[in-house]
């Protein structure tokens, strides 16, 4: 968010996103419709580094994307990224030490995490920080619910 030359790299080398973006769902897609892809080493871990990489380049695009256009940007980055923390940490330790069962939430899961996908696809035709600090509050409740079922 604070260079200034790797901003301007990424927007004279926007498609670099895109190509971005298509690894991450091609991985994703791979991953869950082929259980093989999944369980087979190295392939799992390339494919690991893969998506790792092309979701760290997405995320730099954005919050460059986001410094460039909105001031305040870097506080709501931080902001998302700080809930997103204290989430994983405080979920970590309550999963170890429950009892409660949480496998049953599949469904659930499953229509939040579209409900949040429509959402974010008509916040995106408008501007509002509010909106997004929401949305992100939205998103970070989501992973804390992924989070303990998975865990």
């Amino acid at each position: 968010m604070y260079s200034k030359d790797f901003s301007k790299f990424q927007e004279e080398h926007y498609w670099l996103t895109i190509v971005a973006f298509v690894v991450v769902l091609v991985i994703e897609i791979a991953i869950i419709c082929f259980k093989k892809v999944a369980r087979t080493v190295p392939l799992n871990y390339i494919c690991l580094f893969l998506f790792t990489l092309g979701m760290a380049y997405l995320v730099s695009s954005i919050c460059s994307f986001i410094k460039n256009n909105d001031p305040d940007g870097a506080k709501t980055v931080l902001i998302a990224a700080t809930m997103t923390l204290g989430v994983v940490v405080a979920l970590t330790i309550y999963a170890f030490y429950t009892k409660t069962d949480f496998t049953t939430m599949g469904g659930f899961l499953f229509c939040f995490g579209m409900i949040l996908i429509i959402l974010g696809f008509f916040i995106g035709f408008g501007y509002s920080k509010t909106t997004y600090i929401i949305y992100s509050a939205l998103g970070c409740i989501f992973y804390s619910l992924y989070l303990v079922y998975d865990t």
